[in-house]
């Protein structure tokens, strides 16, 4: 009995080895399986992602400094229709000749003057100048924004990740050759 005693042993410690490696076989299997399902998950995820839009309303409440100098160049008709009234008394000296004798005498006069002028025209006026101004020019405005996340940088290494994950997962289909497509 002293001879079978180690080979019973033997043959004790194989099969608890074989029992120990087969639970370890059958755990790193579920937690393949749970990997697997878990990528899958990701991916699902990840394809969401590709449609998630940020909105937000920004608003802008300030002043804003404005200061230049316009120029104007033009040439304006402007019209002039008036009427000027001459009311006045015209003291003069008049020279009268005398016809028997042809003798010229000075004779003092006074000539009243009533007259209305009548003016109607086009005056021509160009203008060549520069007119500077500086003022404050409030501004209030509500923008709304909207980002898809895709079309930021984001989204190109969001597509590059997705493929990632999905070559892991078809990986863990292939139980003899992990990681490997």
């Amino acid at each position: 009995m002293s001879r079978r005693a180690p080979m019973v042993v033997l043959w004790l410690m194989v099969l608890l080895s074989l029992a120990v490696s087969s639970l370890i076989l059958w755990q790193a299997l579920l937690i393949r399986q749970h990997t697997y399902e878990t990528l899958g998950l990701a991916l699902e995820n990840m394809q969401l992602m590709h449609t998630v839009e940020f909105s937000t309303t920004i608003t802008l409440d300030q002043n804003v400094p404005v200061s230049s100098d316009v120029p104007f160049n033009t040439r304006l008709n402007v019209p002039i229709s008036t009427t000027i009234p001459i009311r006045q008394s015209i003291k003069t000296t008049a020279n009268v000749t005398v016809p028997p004798f042809n003798i010229v005498v000075p004779v003092p006069v006074d000539i009243p003057v009533s007259l209305d002028v009548p003016i109607n025209m086009q005056v021509p006026i160009q203008v060549n100048e520069r007119v500077p101004f500086s003022t404050t020019v409030p501004v209030h405005l509500q923008v709304p924004v909207r980002i898809k996340l895709a079309e930021t940088a984001f989204g190109p290494f969001l597509t590059q990740l997705e493929q990632q994950v999905r070559d892991w997962r078809t990986g863990l289909n292939n139980p003899f050759l992990p990681g490997l497509h």
